[in-house]
């Protein structure tokens, strides 16, 4: 009689990827903060539904403007756990929540991809893991510039009218 041997299958099951979210509000108004909580919750519970997700965390920075990384410490924080491989995933409401500075915004997203981090943002829906995510990041950053440069010249434009309307009254 022969025996043969039959080796056991090691099953392997895939880690969950590992999932948190970074929220911003660039001003420290009730209004604002009302607003940061409720992206918090329905992060925390979007996360935690998804079965094939474990959660990571939240990562806040409030009435911080986005135009500097390095002056946010939620971010910071966030992108230190990433560096130490406890996040594979982000989740995002915008690329302005993000980031509002184009160069900023690209070497972090780079660099996060350079370590297997992935992005998604929400309301541009892109998830920095696809190839033309990093063409579409540019040109919305772009345009997100553009348009606070047009409202900053707008505020300036009208600001002056109204001194031209002055000045005409008080030399009349």
């Amino acid at each position: 009689m022969k025996i043969s041997r039959i080796e056991a299958i090691n099953h392997v099951l895939p880690s969950k990827l590992k999932v948190a979210a970074y929220c911003r509000v660039s001003t420290a108004s009730d209004a604002q903060h009302e607003s940061l909580e409720a992206q918090k919750i329905h992060y925390e519970s979007f996360i935690r539904k998804n079965p094939e997700w474990e959660f990571a965390g939240i990562y806040c920075d409030f009435g911080i403007t986005g135009t500097k990384a390095d002056c946010r410490d939620g971010l910071q924080a966030m992108l230190s756990d990433c560096r130490r491989g406890k996040i594979s995933h982000i989740l995002t409401k915008s690329i302005s929540r993000f980031s509002r500075n184009t160069s900023d915004c690209l070497s972090l997203v780079r660099e996060l991809l350079d370590i297997g981090v992935t992005i998604y943002f929400e309301k541009e829906n892109i998830d920095t893991g696809s190839m033309e995510s990093e063409l579409l990041l540019s040109v919305h950053e772009k345009s997100d510039e553009n348009a606070q440069r047009i409202r900053t010249l707008q505020e300036l434009l009208n600001q002056n009218g109204e001194k031209r309307d002055i000045l005409r009254k008080l030399r009349s």
